[in-house]
């Protein structure tokens, strides 16, 4: 029973890892693209809040646990899903890596465990709580997209008449305050997704009946590996996905490129700390530079692109769920 924990521990820090590596490009492209910083310092700046906000509270956690599964199944099944469940969410962040797309880790990590799920009988949760996580991460990129939109044209408005060179350098330090806001509630948003899985199979195995007293069990070492598994995975991120985010699907300069990263660092925020829901840090993102482009210079959105993207988006927890039974398939036969 201890090595398929530490199994399934070891595969969700390397999820954590991989999250990091591919949203690294979505946190920092906006200031990247339009130049308000260079790209060394953008890393550094992102994974040092990444990590702080990887650190920070247990809201999304506490949320996230109540619409997992339940602890009535034998720990042995609950591991085993949890390692399906994993291994679809890994294989799908990385597939979409190279396919240089963006996509919401908590997707994959939902839809995994529920086609995991499935094969091995679990009992889903209620639809209250079913709803309480899936319908904000649904909402997240058309919220972000509607708030982009109206604030960029508030903005330009605002601006027009004003001098360029002071102009810029605002924009360009309010791109780099929008780095580090959107790096702290990324760090917040998927830190405590990937913890609450991992203290759901740390808690299974010791012996919590229902998830009772899940939260007062959480070790601290684990929710120190999980900040540091993401941490690494943003300090050493690829490029693949923020040429796609914030190069080729829009046209941003910096004005646009700063209110996009305010506005999807917001919605983040609200979502987090008022609501305690789950919302996706790279759909924010993409909803915010549609918003934003839109809401200046429609026609230079790459719609083509885009198309791809909001497939990406739509199909992603389909997907995830028929790999995860694809994958407990076989696991099943060890029960």
């Amino acid at each position: 029973m201890i090595e398929l924990l530490t199994g399934v521990l070891v595969l969700g820090l390397v999820f954590a890892f991989a999250n990091g590596f591919h949203d690294m490009g979505v946190v920092v492209g906006n200031a990247v693209a339009t130049r308000a910083l260079r790209p060394g310092p953008a890393v550094t700046l992102a994974t040092g809040f990444t990590v702080v906000g990887a650190l920070l509270g247990q809201g999304i956690a506490d949320a996230v646990t109540d619409a997992l599964l339940h602890f009535s199944e034998d720990p042995r099944t609950i591991l085993l899903t949890m390692l399906a469940g994993l291994s679809a969410a890994l294989l799908i962040n990385v597939a979409t890596y190279l396919m240089a797309v963006p996509v919401s880790s908590t997707h994959c990590l939902f839809g995994g465990l529920a086609g995991a799920a499935v094969i091995f009988g679990f009992t889903g949760p209620d639809r209250a709580s079913l709803l309480a996580v899936g319908l904000p991460l649904l909402l997240a990129p058309v919220i972000a997209w509607l708030c982009s939109l109206l604030v960029t044209r508030v903005v330009l408005q605002v601006v027009r008449a004003r001098p360029a060179k002071p102009l810029l350098r605002v924009f360009c330090m309010a791109s780099s305050v929008g780095v580090a806001l959107l790096s702290l509630v990324h760090g917040v948003q998927d830190a405590q997704k990937i913890g609450a899985v991992l203290f759901f199979a740390w808690g299974a195995v010791h012996a919590l009946p229902g998830g009772a007293g899940l939260g007062a069990q959480r070790p601290l070492w684990l929710l120190l590996a999980v900040a540091c598994a993401l941490g690494l995975g943003t300090a050493t991120g690829g490029w693949r996905v923020a040429r796609t985010v914030s190069m080729r699907m829009v046209s941003l300069e910096p004005v646009r490129g700063a209110v996009a990263g305010l506005v999807a660092s917001a919605v983040l925020y609200v979502s987090t700390f008022v609501f305690r829901a789950p919302f996706s840090t790279a759909w924010s993102v993409v909803g915010a530079n549609l918003g934003t482009q839109i809401g200046a210079r429609p026609n230079r959105v790459h719609l083509e692109l885009a198309l791809k993207v909001g497939s990406t988006w739509l199909l992603t927890l389909v997907v995830a769920a028929g790999l995860g039974c694809l994958l407990a398939w076989p696991l099943s036969g060890l029960v």
